[in-house]
């Protein structure tokens, strides 16, 4: 988590002046606790529906039913976890823009 945590801070947090730097901090602090949030419920969520949905179309595999529903919906959880990360890699790579002109400080 610090491999991820501690950049996107950092580049959240630059340029920021010294008046508005606790501002936004929290500001950083509470999206990062909401987002947290929300991407664990929406994960969730896909997963049990996932895991749902593979059960009643699958109604013939006995005793190991659960065990394999359980496991697409993880698997389905995954793809969509993994497919959201390169969605706002790419986000990241169009919107941020940070040279040698933003460097300096703007006091």
């Amino acid at each position: 988590m610090a491999l991820v945590f501690i950049p996107i801070s950092t580049t959240a947090l630059h340029g920021i002046g010294g008046r508005d730097s606790g501002v936004a901090s929290a500001a950083l602090n509470t999206s990062q606790q909401v987002g947290g949030s929300l991407g664990t419920a929406l994960l969730n969520t896909i997963a049990a529906t996932s895991a749902a949905n593979y059960l009643i179309n699958n109604p013939g595999l006995g005793d190991k039913a659960q065990v394999f529903a359980l496991t697409h919906g993880y698997t389905a959880s995954f793809k969509a976890g993994a497919a959201i990360l390169i969605v706002a890699a790419i986000v990241m790579m169009v919107f941020i823009k940070v040279g040698k002109e933003s460097l300096v400080e703007k006091d």
